[in-house]
């Protein structure tokens, strides 16, 4: 029996009778995901960053630190980020497992230490997750924070919501692009476009949707962009908002032939940033998992190759695993 998708709505463009889809398609042949196998298998060449991973450790990894007065964000690595704001607690694609996979012994293996020790949060009230790929929707990362805070509300992209249900979770939001979820009258959460795709099993692809989110806390937006190629469409979301913070993806983008359908490379991500006019951007989605075949210290580099294009730099910085912001 074909699925069929209970949220279809005709009348936007990323629905589809059978789950959802890009509005600039993206598709990725197996033809293609056997030559870029292929090549990762025989390639000789190193994806160690220069002095290995111990060294990549000393130089792009600091101490948490949550006891900051005022509003703050922590990049705990990866994608994931822990906003306290107004001291309530936000956390994204929390993934603090070993491994970025459905076993413990196989798949992409964390190359960084697990950033902190989930009771050293001090406070967390909702979790934001962009997707379902497992280097971002972590099950042990769920139970464990579930269980540590017991009134914890997660907000998933359309669809999402039934796997949480199916684990026992129930306190779940689900938004559809552009959909909004008011906390109170300073804080609104706001699902936004991403260009990426989903699935958990090979036989679920695209039943939920994926997406990113503008948190908007009184009069400043976070943007934070999820997993996402780059895309026309996504300019829409500098039009509808006034970004102060961009949090863009940078790593897991080579080979750009192959990645760049569903992760976005550095140049086009301060291309997206300064498209979009955020103010200023640091960049996510690198650092743990080794998931392209670029090396992790490669990254930084990109970024300011990037950013040395532009008459006028854009702020786009690259900062240690760790790294607190403090809000102004």
């Amino acid at each position: 029996m074909f699925y069929k998708n209970p949220y279809y709505n005709p009348e936007k463009s990323h629905h589809t009778p059978y789950g959802f889809q890009n509005p600039e398609p993206l598709h990725i042949p197996l033809t293609r995901v056997a030559k870029w196998l292929k090549e990762r298998w025989m390639s000789k060449t190193s994806r160690l960053p220069k002095g290995g991973y111990e060294q990549f450790i000393q130089d792009w990894m600091v101490e948490a630190d949550f006891s900051h007065s005022g509003d703050y964000v922590n990049w705990l690595g990866h994608c994931s980020l822990y906003f306290n704001l107004d001291h309530t607690g936000l956390l994204t694609d929390p993934v603090f497992s070993n491994r970025a996979s459905f076993l413990s012994w196989i798949g992409p293996k964390r190359q960084t230490p697990t950033p902190i020790d989930i009771k050293e949060i001090p406070t967390l009230q909702y979790v934001l997750i962009s997707h379902e790929h497992y280097d971002h929707l972590d099950y042990a990362t769920i139970v464990q924070l579930n269980q540590h805070f017991p009134n914890l509300t997660f907000i998933v992209p359309l669809g999402l919501e039934r796997w949480f249900h199916k684990k026992g979770i129930t306190q779940v939001i689900a938004l559809d692009w552009w959909d909004q979820y008011v906390i109170n009258d300073q804080l609104i959460i706001t699902a936004t476009p991403a260009q990426h795709w989903s699935n958990r099993h090979p036989f679920a692809r695209n039943r939920n949707l994926w997406c990113g989110y503008m948190i908007t806390h009184q009069d400043k937006n976070h943007y934070f962009a999820g997993d996402t190629a780059y895309a026309e469409n996504l300019l829409e979301i500098g039009d509808r908002f006034d970004i102060d913070y961009g949090y863009m993806p940078i790593g897991c983008y080579a080979p750009e032939w192959f990645m760049g359908y569903q992760h976005i490379s550095p140049s086009d991500s301060v291309r997206l940033h300064n498209e979009l006019g955020i103010k200023q951007s640091i960049g996510v989605h690198w650092g743990v998992f080794e998931l392209g075949d670029e090396r992790f210290d490669d990254t930084p580099i990109q970024i300011q190759n990037a950013i040395t294009q532009y008459d006028t730099p854009p702020i786009f910085e690259v900062v240690p695993i760790n790294t607190t912001m403090k809000l102004s």
